[in-house]
């Protein structure tokens, strides 16, 4: 290269880097854009407020400054408690905004009119899911953590457990297992464990054509390590997963296609299974043949994760499927039902909701624990409940222990069974297992069959989850309201532990919006009238172990005055 072309390429070098981020616009273009630009991200709020307003609604934009705590009057003492208080009043200004903006995703006008649409176009045209919800052939799809589970990397690779751990999670799940097994071994009761296998780990070549039945299980790196140290401490442990990919090598489908729970065959041949290595391992009693006979029941829905994809009412790309459930009947004619009385416990999630659980539309009576008790001939004691099998059963077990109901009396072995994400997601927290004295209580209680009408003050609500990232459609909340009073006198001042629907249908409840402060109009009535229904639901609890500790009530916002 010649000393001219040299001298004309460094002065190309030296205008492209001068050039580098700068773009000429003309000014009246710059500002049409900002203006735009404001208009579009103000005019969102504007017309949900619109709209709230036209429904009669509080605006929910409102709500963050009307909930804000007013600036104190008096001058502060010092400069650094005032400092610590308008620290808190802006954290608590930004927990507003970003409530808000949650609620304004799930709920706007605009987002309800355009997500369907765009989604499905979405689907049809790319094949693409959301965050929640991946794409498979032929129908089927797949939830995001199960995929992510059997693709990420080891649940206990040093790296990922400390990321956990200064998350405030208690990643490892050998901890808690062994922990709780020596809890029951102390009363002479053996654990089972059952870490149930996920979608994609079944049939992963309905997700990618890269897979087929006959290769390996596709497995998280860690779970054969996970399985080697529980069995070293003595916990007995029920894998499924040779169960199902037997039935898949034989051209049976184990799963639901749009749900992320296996089919009625799957399941009941895991409980098979099951029912034969309790007898083999477990000092269990025999069962008596005839106690409990099944009955086929057929049964149409969609799936769970067809509902996370949000698509429009009356959505023709996952049209409902149609299976035949086994309601299990006992020896009296009766529908199977838990019995307390049992020897047998199980702690369940979701997998041993479906087709049990009638709020998951996949029937009644013909779950988990209901093909289990068909299989061994005798009863079976059960505390279930939807998602967070990491703890969830644990900490309800242990909430009724703490109040003095002896649910483990007379067991012989409790079932714990989870699905295996949980083992890379859940929260393996340490529970308190200890047996407690009954104690009075002073909150409001209900007696079974009646209804009072109060009015009282939000102390405190659980969290409500947002519909948009939650995996199932309805949920409960706990909250304490005091000063609770009756119109006709006969209750006054007095404190209510309540469980209500804070999301129903994926559709968010006034409850999800109340706050501390909030005077609010409800209905009581007994928790036991309703936790043959409702027990087996999501639902957070509160922070206060002391005040879950007391025996709860339901709540309606149905206030029509016929107190009883």
């Amino acid at each position: 290269m010649s000393n001219d072309d040299k001298i004309k390429e460094c002065g190309r070098e030296e205008n492209a880097k001068k050039e580098v981020g700068h773009t000429d616009m003309p000014r009246w273009l710059s500002i049409t854009m900002v203006l735009v630009f404001l208009v579009v991200i103000v005019l969102v709020p504007l017309i949900q407020t619109a709209v709230e307003l036209s429904r009669g609604e509080r605006p929910q934009a409102v709500s963050i400054f009307g909930a804000l705590p007013l600036p104190a009057a008096q001058k502060t003492d010092s400069t650094q408690s005032g400092f610590r208080r308008l620290i808190a009043r802006n954290a608590r200004l930004l927990d507003l905004m970003g409530e808000y903006e949650d609620t304004l995703e799930d709920e706007s006008l605009l987002r309800g009119l355009l997500l369907g649409p765009a989604q499905t176009l979405l689907v049809r045209a790319l094949g693409a899911g959301n965050e929640k919800a991946y794409i498979g052939h032929d129908g089927w799809l797949f939830y995001r953590p199960d995929v992510d589970y059997v693709t990420n990397a080891g649940f206990l690779d040093r790296r990922i457990l400390t990321e956990r751990q200064l998350a405030q999670i208690q990643p490892d799940p050998r901890k808690a297992i062994e922990e709780f097994a020596e809890q029951l071994k102390a009363r002479g009761i053996q654990l089972v464990i059952v870490p149930t296998p996920v979608k994609p780990m079944i049939h992963p070549d309905t997700l990618s054509g890269r897979y087929d039945t006959s290769g390996a299980l596709l497995q998280n790196p860690s779970y054969a390590r996970f399985v080697s140290d529980i069995k070293k401490g003595g916990v007995l442990v029920f894998d499924p997963s040779t169960v199902l990919r037997d039935m898949r090598a034989h051209g049976r489908d184990c799963f639901l296609p749009a749900d992320t729970h296996w089919n009625p065959d799957g399941m009941d041949a895991v409980a098979a299974a099951l029912a034969a290595f309790l007898r083999k391992h477990c000092e269990i009693k025999a069962g008596r043949d005839g106690s409990y006979q099944r009955a086929a029941v057929p049964i149409e829905n969609i799936g769970d994760i067809a509902g996370m994809l949000m698509l429009p009412t009356g959505q023709t790309l996952y049209p409902p499927k149609r299976y035949e459930i086994s309601q299990v009947i006992s020896s009296r004619g009766t529908i199977w039902s838990p019995q307390v009385n049992s020897e047998i416990l199980l702690l369940g999630d979701s997998f041993s909701n479906i087709f049990s659980l009638e709020m998951m539309r996949w029937g009644t009576a013909a779950g988990f624990a209901e093909q289990i008790s068909y299989h061994l001939q005798q009863s079976i004691d059960t505390i279930c409940q939807n998602d967070s099998g990491a703890f969830a059963t644990r900490q309800r077990l242990s909430h009724q222990l703490r109040r003095g109901v002896d649910r483990l009396a007379g067991k012989k072995v409790v079932i714990w069974q989870f699905a295996m994400r949980e083992l890379a997601f859940g929260d393996w927290k340490s529970i308190p297992m200890d047996l407690g004295e009954p104690r009075p209580s002073t909150f409001l209680s209900v007696k079974p069959g009646s209804r009072k009408v109060v009015s009282g003050e939000v102390v405190a609500r659980a969290p409500s989850p947002h519909p948009s990232k939650v995996t199932y459609e309805n949920h409960i909340i706990a909250v304490h309201i005091a000063s609770v009073r009756s119109a006709d006198g006969t209750i006054t001042n007095k404190q209510v532990l309540g469980y209500v629907m804070g999301m129903k249908g994926r559709k968010l409840t006034p409850a999800a919006a109340w706050r501390p402060g909030d005077q609010v109009r409800i209905a009581l009535q007994s928790w036991e009238d309703h936790q043959k229904v409702y027990s087996r639901v999501n639902r957070n609890e509160l922070e206060d172990e002391m005040l879950m500790l007391e025996d709860p009530v339901w709540l309606t916002l149905d206030v029509e005055e016929t107190n009883q």
